[in-house]
């Protein structure tokens, strides 16, 4: 299986396949890894694909900046991280803006309004409150009417649930303990930013200069199409790698890398 490079679109704020087919270079992908930080990142990758590819342009950004840290013989190491990194954040950051990241993110809050109406429901003394029950789908809606039919559909939800009067409250915390809560978009910045750590700490023992380090990992970033910003910056990748590095914004990479990991909770 092959790794179709995604490219980051700016207007649609969402990763999409290349359509530049003739300007993709298809590499293997060698089980090798770079550094242990890197290593759950590596084996997903190559377990998952047996070749990649990427635009002839970025492999020469990535060749040059590779060049500028003295570690040529890594450049596949590097080119399969990169690949790697886009993978797992476009998927993430995907999925925010896609139906079934809505569906995710929204898992715990709709099961909480669902057991907040039946929890009235079972403590109704009146049902006559409860007139209709409306089904939608993508041709039609179908709204059930007859008292009857409503008990039987509210019965046999609470029935599925296993929930009673007497047993909602504990049943309810149990539910909701098993659905998903947290924030997708935050959790697309989380991995980011723990990725962004573990790539200045290996080229912290390659180069002396903070900033220097900081400004690769901006161009690394770039490279393979992974916004550092909320407001993603559109930079030529064809410039050299000292101009490149000249345009990252290494002040806020800082600031987001001394910041404690829980600004994303």
């Amino acid at each position: 299986m092959t790794y179709q490079w995604r490219k980051f679109k700016g207007v649609n704020q969402k990763y999409e396949l290349s359509t530049e087919s003739t300007n993709l270079i298809s590499y293997p992908v060698n089980e090798i890894s770079l550094d242990s930080n890197f290593g759950t990142l590596f084996s997903s990758f190559c377990n998952s694909f047996e070749n990649l590819t990427i635009p002839n342009l970025n492999d020469n950004a990535l060749n040059a900046l590779v060049r500028y840290i003295g570690k040529e013989d890594k450049l596949e190491s590097f080119r399969i991280l990169g690949c790697a990194l886009q993978q797992q954040f476009s998927n993430d950051y995907n999925e925010i803006w896609g139906k079934s990241g809505y569906d995710f993110s929204n898992h715990n809050k709709d099961f909480n309004s669902l057991l907040d109406f039946l929890e009235k429901y079972l403590n109704s003394k009146d049902k006559s409150g409860y007139s209709s029950i409306l089904f939608k789908n993508d041709i039609s809606n179908e709204s059930l009417q007859n008292s009857f039919v409503i008990d039987e559909v509210y019965n046999a939800i609470c029935q599925g649930f296993n929930l009673t009067k007497d047993n909602f409250k504990v049943k309810k915390e149990k539910i909701l303990k098993r659905t998903n809560s947290f924030d997708l978009e935050k959790n697309a910045e989380r991995f980011k930013w723990d990725f962004i750590k573990g790539l200045y700490v290996y080229l912290k023992r390659l180069i002396a200069s903070e900033n220097e380090c900081l400004k690769l990992i901006g161009v690394f970033l770039h490279i393979f199409s992974i916004p550092y910003k909320l407001k993603p910056e559109v930079i030529d990748i064809t410039a050299d790698n000292e101009t490149l590095m000249s345009l990252v914004d290494y002040q806020y990479i800082r600031n987001n890398l001394t910041r404690d990991r829980n600004f994303l909770k």
